[in-house]
């Protein structure tokens, strides 16, 4: 009897380890589960975000595309203004590719400002030197577009738009600019 009261209280002994060991499974398993959980709703969360941020790069993208359409429109519609204005003259011709030429590096890249402004005074000289060259033969001029914006200071027609006494001589066939629309 005395052997199996010492039986049954290793047995005890026993069993009461294995429920302490089950139990500290079962709480080690219950703070998994929570951890799981808050891994679950930071995934929902995450999944959420993304899905928005989606929308907002998708809305991002429209925003693109329509600018990239409006930017086309009026580029569009300045090389028709200058086709209009061309008098046939090949040097004219030239002006107008290196205008669009310097639009479109404004337009894609502000690292180039520099060239780009100076390519912008060297435009407005040789349409000075173009009116220089029609007045002197008496003909007037009329310009649709006489600066390329305040940011130069420069005037392709400065000097033209009333008669010059530093230009005046004993020939009065001396044109001017008539006109600026």
């Amino acid at each position: 009897m005395l052997r199996n009261r010492q039986l049954l209280g290793n047995l005890n002994q026993r069993v009461n380890r294995s429920i302490a060991s089950q139990q500290e499974i079962a709480a080690h398993l219950q703070d998994r589960f929570s951890v799981l959980g808050n891994i679950e709703e930071s995934t929902k969360a995450a999944a959420e975000q993304l899905e928005g941020q989606g929308i907002s790069v998708q809305e991002i993208i429209n925003v693109v595309t329509n600018t990239q359409g409006q930017t086309e429109s009026i580029l569009t519609a300045v090389t028709s203004i200058l086709a209009f204005i061309t008098s046939g003259r090949a040097q004219l011709s030239q002006i107008t590719e290196q205008l669009l030429t310097i639009i479109r590096l404004c337009h894609t890249s502000t690292t180039d400002t520099p060239t780009a402004m100076a390519k912008l005074i060297e435009l407005s000289a040789r349409l000075q030197e173009l009116i220089a060259a029609e007045t002197s033969t008496g003909r007037d001029v009329v310009m649709v577009n006489h600066s390329f914006g305040g940011v130069l200071g420069h005037s392709a027609v400065d000097g033209f738009t009333v008669r010059n006494p530093a230009r005046l001589t004993t020939i009065e066939s001396i044109g001017k600019v008539i006109g600026i629309v």
